[in-house]
């Protein structure tokens, strides 16, 4: 039990608000316009109503993200599916039933049938996320981990399918017809980025060999998780290669939260510029390819279907305000990790001098 002693109910970031409420808009648009362009083909208005419904009733289903989407009182956590709420009870949350989730700030209930077994607290602002995330910490019991099996079999399927069998003696690394063995004294580094201090998966991690590295990815794929391999999950290839690699070769870093040393201020430094560097030149391609589009679609289409090229407008907007607000947040970010990086040279002045 959590001493809550009122109950809180949350709502999307503001963001996401907007966003729903444009959907919306743009649902009633369309099937506005599809009323009026299909009225000189189609005889009767039930006719005309058909092909404009399922927009309108789009419209009513995005009007969920409207309302409040998370309520927090005493007998647990309840998320809103539909317009029903679904309780993820405290129980669930000290009995070890309740999962961290790929994203920050996310969990998963891997017993709840599957339009619930997720807790997305990072949709939530960041202060009433952190809220929350609070009072489940006070509370949460991680699952015991999974026991760490002897051999493991993976199949690395990008950016080339491997076969990799892993055993405390050595690594075997097939593809087609070739096959290559290391003994694990032939691991020169092993880099792995985590989302967080302390937690048990990775985000990304890299086993660099004398030859070759490998690189295995996870990611959060339209509510879901995307990862480059199968055969394991991410807790225990992680556990198994930190007990088989020489400690001397292994960093470990986390994405998020205060930097743990030197060397990881300077790799997040690394890995921020990089990608504000991409996003730049996608920034400035991307801009010309769909101004390109968009005036090539009112060009081309005939009244009144010239509409539907100006509907991309607002959407090619919103491609450049997300990527304008990513590539703000990686200059916060070097910001911030400028500041730590003088923290640290100056504590080890301290202690040098």
């Amino acid at each position: 039990m959590v001493d809550t002693p009122e109950r809180r109910e949350f709502h999307l970031l503001p963001e996401l608000r907007r966003s729903a409420l444009w959907a919306i808009g743009g649902c009633l648009l369309i099937a506005g316009l599809l009323f009026v362009i299909q009225a000189p083909k189609l005889r009767g208005l039930i006719e005309r109503a058909g092909f404009a419904l399922p927009f309108i009733l789009g419209a009513i289903w995005l009007f969920q993200y409207r309302m409040s989407r998370l309520r927090v009182d005493a007998d647990g956590i309840s998320k809103r599916v539909l317009w029903w709420w679904d309780l993820w009870p405290w129980e669930a949350f000290t009995d070890g039933r309740i999962h961290q989730g790929i994203t920050q700030h996310g969990y998963e209930f891997p017993t709840q049938p599957w339009w619930s077994r997720k807790l997305e607290l990072g949709l939530l602002p960041p202060t009433d996320a952190r809220e929350v995330d609070s009072l489940i910490r006070r509370v949460w019991q991680p699952p015991e981990p999974a026991p760490r099996p002897e051999v493991l079999k993976i199949k690395l399927d990008w950016p080339r399918t491997k076969q990799i069998e892993l055993t405390p003696q050595r690594i075997v690394i097939s593809r087609k017809q070739r096959q290559r063995v290391y003994r694990w004294q032939k691991v020169s580094e092993l880099v792995i980025w985590r989302l967080e201090s302390g937690r048990r998966d990775f985000r990304e991690l890299h086993l660099v060999l004398d030859e070759e590295a490998l690189v295995f990815r996870r990611k959060p794929s339209q509510g879901s998780e995307a990862s480059n391999w199968t055969g394991v999950p991410a807790e225990v290839l992680s556990s198994y290669l930190i007990n088989s690699v020489c400690p001397e070769r292994v960093q470990d870093f986390a994405l998020t939260g205060e930097s743990n040393s030197l060397d990881e201020v300077n790799a997040r430094a690394n890995r921020s510029e990089k990608e504000r560097h991409e996003l730049t030149k996608i920034r400035w391609s991307s801009a010309v390819l769909f101004g390109f589009a968009a005036v090539i679609l009112v060009l081309i289409l005939p009244w009144p279907k010239k509409l539907f090229g100006l509907l991309y407008c607002p959407v090619i907007y919103a491609y450049f305000c997300l990527l304008h607000k990513r590539i703000a947040e990686l200059d916060q970010q070097l910001l911030d990790l400028e500041s730590e990086r003088k923290t640290f040279t100056r504590v080890a002045q301290v202690a040098s001098g």
